[in-house]
């Protein structure tokens, strides 16, 4: 490799180094609720539009991720518990704030138990 060949490949390094620095990376606050039947986490994304959201489940571990602009990205991860299916989640976006639901396995349920008296 020419000298002018491994100039051009560290500046090309230098840019790609500089762009990551530039990106800021926002940990967005989240809520999360549970009740008998879901596990709810609303996630605050104030700025980013539908089409700059990820939000993917992977390995019982969910990842929110939103852009709003190329400098400024939210994301956060969550190990999800045995006790939600995963196959069973909606998510909704209004006014920056992103709801992800999942419906929790029916094995997972709260199940009332009838007690008999005995005579």
């Amino acid at each position: 490799m020419t000298t002018a060949a491994i100039e051009k490949n560290k500046d090309t390094q230098n840019a790609a180094i500089e762009q990551a620095k530039q990106i800021q990376r926002i940990t967005p606050a989240v809520d999360i609720y549970e009740n008998d039947n879901e596990l709810v986490f609303v996630a605050d994304m104030p700025g980013v539009p539908k089409e700059g959201l990820d939000v993917q489940v992977e390995k019982q571990e969910l990842t929110l991720a939103g852009e709003v602009n190329e400098h400024n990205r939210y994301e956060r991860s969550f190990k999800l518990p045995p006790t939600v299916d995963v196959d069973k989640v909606s998510a909704t976006l209004k006014n920056g704030v992103l709801n992800v639901t999942f419906k929790k396995a029916e094995h997972a349920k709260p199940k009332k138990i009838q007690v008999n008296l005995l005579k």
